[in-house]
């Protein structure tokens, strides 16, 4: 008799056992549930935090920017403060505000566009010239400093040979950078030029604000779109 109650005691105990586990495994089950919604729902948050704190970044810069050219286009003799138009164009604009306001080349001289033309000391360096000339032809990405970018371009600008040079090509030098003004018989003969060589010049009545080539080999040349 007392072997059938030890027995059973065992099979009761055994069974306790076994209900316990199955419910410590729902509850950890539930509870792993529960982890994995709320992570998810902490990162969807975190993204969606991110999402709108980068549009009101954006937004910020950009309303910054469009007041900081307001200020320079009221001092400025051309509507330097728009956006658009050809390289070309953009090229002999910004070429001309800077000889007209009296900036000179210095080498070490690399700023955000439109900073340096906010600046006491009126200098530029060839690669702000070109971001300023490809940031107002409509190239979002060109705001330097990036004084490296035409020679590494990050921006994949398309590469052309030297045969099929057009006018408003980026010509890269080593260290040096310029648009291509006038091409005859597949050869540059006319540039413009945010260099020491050609900051000065008032060019010609038929290729305003050019100057003479950069004496050097190209590193790359580069079309834009």
């Amino acid at each position: 008799m007392e072997n059938d109650l030890e027995v059973i005691n065992n099979n009761e105990n055994k069974t306790n056992e076994k209900i316990a586990t199955k419910q410590y495994k729902k509850g950890l089950s539930k509870l792993l549930k529960v982890i994995g919604t709320i992570f998810v729902m902490c990162i969807l948050l975190v993204s969606f935090l991110k999402l709108i704190f980068h549009i009101e970044t954006a937004d910020t810069k950009d309303d910054s920017t469009a007041k900081k050219w307001q200020a320079v286009a009221k001092t400025s003799s051309a509507n330097i403060s728009e956006r658009g138009g050809t390289v070309i164009e953009n090229a002999i604009e910004c070429h001309k505000y800077l000889r007209e306001n009296g900036f000179t080349y210095s080498s070490d001289y690399t700023k955000y566009i439109p900073d340096f033309l906010e600046a006491s000391e009126k200098v530029v360096d060839c690669s702000t010239y070109a971001n300023w000339v490809l940031y107002k032809s409509g190239l979002d990405s060109f705001k330097g400093p990036q004084e490296t970018q035409f020679r590494t371009n990050p921006h994949e600008l398309k590469r052309v040979s030297e045969d099929d040079i057009q006018p408003g090509d980026v010509l890269v030098y080593r260290d040096h950078v310029e648009f291509a003004a006038k091409v005859e018989n597949k050869k540059v003969t006319l540039v413009y030029s945010g260099g020491s060589q050609g900051l000065d010049k008032k060019g010609t009545d038929e290729y305003p604000e050019t100057c003479q080539p950069y004496n050097s080999p190209y590193t790359a040349i580069l079309r834009v779109p």
